[in-house]
């Protein structure tokens, strides 16, 4: 959803090197927690496995709608 909540470029031209610095503390903390965890295993007890089965899925629609709601995306980066 990052890719959608901060522009590509400021004022139509200059690339938005805040949005790409972001993007890349993302995948370095993702590639971090993934070599982290890369021998971890987790079982589901039963009743939560159930209960995480019978969870609606929310479609990418919603999921944008809900995570707006709950932080605005930012303003134009100065």
């Amino acid at each position: 959803m990052m890719d959608c909540a901060m522009k590509e470029y400021l004022d139509g031209m200059m690339v938005n090197f805040e949005k790409k610095r972001k993007e890349y503390q993302m995948i370095a903390e993702l590639q971090q927690l993934q070599a982290g965890c890369c021998f971890d295993t987790l079982v589901p007890s039963e009743p939560f496995a159930a209960w995480f089965g019978a969870m609606e899925q929310l479609s990418e629609a919603d999921s944008y709608r809900l995570s707006c709601e709950r932080e605005p995306p930012p303003q134009a980066a100065s």
